[in-house]
């Protein structure tokens, strides 16, 4: 098994070694290795998936969850020897280098051209939402590099034993994230173009019998069909919220992280269908599939990490092949773009510049040089200088993207955090309202969560019962119950203000652009004023 797993991953021609890719990886590694604990807490989910596998730890799987088990079960393997937000990180950072390492080698077999693959690598690093979730404890890293795995098992050649390791990573990707359970239509038309009997009857086999076990476990305990199965019918007729269409249409224009990137994109992947068409139908199949998912669910970023190393790639192809377009057209649909590009930045604030202003702007600049250099080049765009002049900027700009929006979105959940901390330090019982789940995994063994909606008498009644000391209350996240009694007239004087924690992230051109009527107070998502509070009871 081991021989066979060294041949399947030992493609270097080792004579013609190009070292600039082990040293950017390096590089790399040393600068997330720095920085590891650059995030003041994590997000999404994550803390959910830490309550389970801590839960996993001690030999139970719950009954009622809707989560998938694979990321659980890394989580809970590190657990008994490391901080849980720290092992989040460090296997966010492993997958991720995967990532790295399989986008790398996806490339050359598409290209074989290592300048191409190069850059596409480079490209997916400084791309913003790879770069911003990449450095989070998150399922989507794990999840990426089992779909990258399962491209590169199935465009690698002479690859022993395809099917079962075929087959193993797409049903580790499905069981990761939902979105994985697409690769197996992906992969299955390859084969069957292919006519690869044998193959698709060993994918299948061992794809579907853990899903059946798993499916049949949780309809046996709760009564209920998988939550995939519940969700299905919703997805696939359920009606779209078009007021949602524009922000979709941002993320899906701009995914390769450039206002003119799309440009690229669509001219690497015309080149490569035009060649290869055969080639990359799995892949399209499962772009396909992945961008209707998204349409039909919600454009957040987070479903986006899948497709980065891809729009990478042909962003990259895109940008070293012939151009294919005469000039005039490429300045049209550039100016287009851009138009695009700023007045859905300013209206919509998709993820990419959500509250960095700043980096909005830098970028249009660099796209107004570009378009400036396609003005003074020949008709078919062929100048020697115009391409790595545009490479520049295009670097230039993932450069200023991802940084911005690492560096804004740092201090997410930071005073929930430092709330939580704090608040565990004091003798007594706790109860919180927030939904980050920061609260419920630090008080956990401290405290309860208000988890219904009551009125302010409810709540005082509630907190008596429960021989409350303290409440954490936040504005960081809190869609649901929110525990407002402290605010009440009524009942003011039997609390006391312990501490506040607060973090203002106000952007000075965003409340510019508002006097000046450009924005509204609807699409200012870019002014946060999160703060978290710990209260005394005393009455």
């Amino acid at each position: 098994m081991m021989k066979n797993l060294k041949k399947i991953f030992s493609s270097y021609d080792h004579k013609n070694l190009d070292y600039k890719f082990p040293i950017f990886l390096a590089i790399y590694v040393t600068l997330r290795l720095l920085l590891l604990n650059f995030n003041s807490a994590e997000i999404g989910d994550f803390y959910s998936f830490l309550l389970l596998a801590r839960d996993i730890t001690t030999g139970k799987f719950p009954i009622f969850t809707n989560r998938l088990p694979f990321y659980p079960l890394l989580l809970a393997i590190g657990l008994p020897f490391l901080d849980g937000v720290l092992w989040g990180r460090i296997l966010s950072l492993v997958f991720s280098v995967g990532i790295l390492i399989l986008t790398y080698k996806i490339a050359i077999l598409f290209s074989a051209n290592k300048n191409i693959a190069f850059l596409t690598v480079a490209l997916l690093t400084l791309n913003p939402i790879f770069a911003h979730d990449s450095l989070r404890a998150l399922s989507e890293a794990p999840f990426v590099f089992f779909v990258m795995l399962t491209f590169y098992l199935y465009y690698r050649k002479n690859v022993p034993w395809r099917g079962i390791f075929l087959g193993t990573s797409a049903l580790l990707a499905a069981m990761t994230r939902f979105e994985g359970y697409l690769l197996i239509p992906a992969v299955l038309v390859g084969l069957i173009v292919q006519k690869r009997w044998r193959d698709i009857s060993t994918v299948l086999a061992i794809f579907l019998v853990p899903v059946i076990i798993l499916w049949g476990r949780h309809q046996i305990l709760t009564g209920e069909p998988p939550l995939l199965i519940q969700y299905l019918p919703q997805i696939l007729v359920g009606p779209r919220m078009f007021d949602l269409l524009p922000l979709y249409a941002m993320h899906v224009v701009f995914m390769a992280g450039f206002p003119l990137g799309a440009l690229w994109v669509y001219m690497g992947l015309k080149d490569g269908l035009s060649k290869q068409f055969k080639q990359y139908l799995p892949l399209l199949v499962f772009l396909a599939l992945e961008l209707f998912l998204i349409y039909k669910v919600h454009p957040a970023h987070r479903y986006f990490n899948a497709l980065a190393p891809f729009f990478s790639f042909f962003l990259a192809l895109g940008l070293l092949k012939e151009y294919s377009l005469k000039k005039i057209h490429m300045l049209v649909i550039s100016v287009i773009l851009l138009s695009f590009f700023i007045y859905g930045s300013l209206k919509f604030q998709p993820f990419f510049v959500v509250g960095t202003i700043f980096s909005a702007i830098s970028t249009t600049i660099f796209t107004l040089l570009v378009i400036f250099i396609m003005v003074l080049s020949s008709k078919k765009i062929n100048f020697a200088y115009f391409k790595p002049l545009t490479v520049f900027f295009v670097v230039l700009a993932g450069i200023v993207l991802s940084t911005s929006i690492v560096l804004y979105r740092q201090y997410d959940y930071y005073t929930v955090t430092e709330a939580s901390k704090f608040v565990l330090q004091k003798e007594g019982r706790v109860a919180w309202s927030d939904e980050t789940g920061v609260s419920t995994w630090y008080l956990r063994e401290r405290g309860i969560g208000l988890s219904e909606d009551l009125n302010d008498d409810e709540q005082w009644v509630w907190l008596k019962k429960n021989s409350v000391d303290y409440v954490l209350v936040t504005n960081e996240y809190n869609e649901g119950a929110e525990l407002t009694v402290v605010k009440n007239v009524q009942y003011r004087s039997k609390f006391r203000l312990v501490k506040r924690f607060s973090w203002n992230q106000d952007q000075k051109i965003a409340l510019w652009l508002k006097e000046m009527g450009i924005l509204d107070e609807k699409h200012m998502p870019v002014v946060h004023r999160d703060f978290s509070e710990v209260y005394e009871i005393i009455g």
